[in-house]
């Protein structure tokens, strides 16, 4: 596998040595899904010159080796290049959710102090701005003298794991390890510098960020834009794709789409990450695709583990190379093949801890393990997960996994989206909740007229899925509590496309 400062020398500056990739293209930013802005291509050479001009402009703003910069921006190239300038000065890049208000992006700098900000416009009153529409002019020809000086160990990147209300958790990760993580998942998919990868997750996220870098590492080019369901088959064939990386809400979404036939499709490989991808939609996708959708696993704390290339689709895969996974009782005694348990992780991928939060790293970080609260197991060296911990419901004494009854309910033909969740309960301690975006038709129609409408429809639909439900469900994972919402009505996503259920907790139906 290729070295660290061979890796770290093509992220910061990929034409040093290499002056055959300046005018490969490295980013396109497609063109608005409203035709406003047309596509824009930055090829190596160009995004090496925006790494220059950042890291000039984080210098003037006072940014030195082991300072903090909060990044607070749409993805574009100029948000990429902020934070590879960040890793050339030995800085900590810490991207957050674009969405944020000021007053959010303020209450972290207080808590985390930052340098500086970056950001289209100023958004907060605590800290330097670095706008990333008026970065400074830079010396030319930056040729990677002083990478050598860049430690492996030295801290990179901090991926916050909980909201701005209250102390936020950010995962911090050492360069090495990162580097290490992207490159072993470079190899896993044979990327290639033909390669174009259609990328509309944030580098807010963990996954966003490792497939931006894996791409840059291979010389790849990152295909930057939105989900505009609509829009997507055209950006993929006009650009060429041959990667596609989502949550399953996106795959979702294509399935009810119109799209060219699939000998048309320029796209080789799609991958899956930040949820549970229900098994449903795995067949009903290469059914339609002819391509099977590879569905991750990882988390903030470790970065990406495992992918299932090959094995049932029930499976998230094999771990990495470097990954060690195993699964453990409640006494953190590792369990017998197919025993069911807590996923605890071992190996360099591991974060160094919550940023400033020592406590809550104790809680999770054991004599070189992280314990993951996610439960699952594992058969012939695959991975399978069978929820959160925290998300399991209790019913009557009896366990279930909100996944486990998603991925029954999808399957009603009336079923556009499904959340399910726990509501508390006097007796039985909690109840089964399911929520069900209804697809297009008559009873859609109905839930959007006037209340009698509403009722009638309400009524036809819970007959239905409960009837449906004592065919395929077990009775402890069969729903007590419904509510059923019109397609116009979509359940609330977070910004990488994943099923916000915080906030379907705190909405009443």
């Amino acid at each position: 596998m290729i070295t660290f400062q061979d890796a770290l020398s093509r992220l910061l500056c990929p034409t040093a040595g290499r002056a055959d990739f300046a005018p490969r293209p490295a980013i396109i930013q497609a063109r608005a899904a409203d035709g406003s802005m047309p596509d824009r291509a930055v090829t190596y050479g160009q995004l090496e010159e925006l790494v220059g001009r950042a890291q000039a402009g984080l210098t003037e703003a006072g940014v030195r080796e082991g300072d903090t910069v909060l990044l607070c921006a749409p993805n574009s190239p100029e948000l990429v290049a902020a934070i590879l300038s960040t890793w050339r000065l030995g800085a900590v890049a810490l991207p957050v959710d674009f969405r944020l208000t000021g007053a959010e992006v303020d209450n972290l700098v207080a808590r985390l102090e930052p340098r500086a900000v970056v950001s289209v416009e100023p958004i907060s009153q605590r800290a330097v701005t670095v706008r990333l529409g008026a970065l400074p002019e830079a010396p030319a020809g930056f040729d990677g003298r002083g990478l050598d000086r860049v430690s492996q160990d030295g801290l990179a990147l901090v991926i916050l794991t909980s909201g701005t209300t209250g102390v936020p958790k950010g995962a911090v990760h050492d360069l090495g390890s990162l580097i290490n993580n992207v490159s072993e998942l470079a190899a896993t998919f044979g990327l290639r510098a033909d390669d174009r990868a259609f990328l509309p997750l944030p580098t807010s996220h963990i996954f966003g960020m490792a497939v931006l870098l894996a791409q840059l590492l291979t010389g790849g080019c990152i295909v930057l834009s939105d989900f505009h369901p609509a829009d997507f088959w055209n950006t993929v064939t006009r650009l060429k794709v041959t990667m596609v990386v989502g949550v399953p809400t996106i795959y979702g979404a294509l399935i009810n789409l119109p799209s060219p036939p699939a000998n048309e499709i320029p796209v080789q490989q799609y991958l899956s990450g930040g949820a549970p991808l229900p098994v449903s939609l795995a067949h009903e996708f290469e059914k339609r695709f002819t391509r099977r959708i590879v569905q991750g696993y990882g988390t903030t704390e470790t970065k990406i583990l495992c992918f299932n290339k090959d094995g049932p689709p029930e499976s998230v895969g094999r771990p990495l190379p470097s990954v060690v996974i195993e699964i453990v009782d409640q006494n953190d005694e590792v369990v017998g093949e197919g025993d069911s348990g807590e996923i605890r992780i071992a190996g360099p991928s591991l974060m160094k801890g919550y940023l400033n939060q020592p406590e809550a790293s104790a809680q999770v970080l054991h004599r070189g393990h992280y314990h993951t609260g996610d439960i699952g197991y594992i058969r012939d060296g695959l991975l399978y997960i069978s929820g959160r911990s925290k998300e399991m419901i209790i019913v009557a004494g009896n366990k279930v996994f909100p996944s486990e009854v998603e991925t029954v309910l999808r399957q009603h033909p009336l079923a556009h989206e499904v959340a399910v969740l726990g509501v508390p309960h006097r007796k039985l301690g909690q109840l089964v909740k399911a929520v069900i975006v209804v697809k297009s038709g008559e009873l859609c129609d109905l839930l959007c007229g006037d209340e009698a409408m509403k009722k009638q429809a309400k009524e036809e639909l819970n007959a239905r899925f409960r009837e449906f439900c004592q065919q395929h469900l077990k009775r402890e994972l069969r729903p007590m509590e419904w509510e059923f919402r019109p397609i116009s009505c979509p359940l609330p996503k977070t910004l990488t496309g994943k099923i916000d259920k915080k906030q379907l907790e705190a909405t009443p139906a």
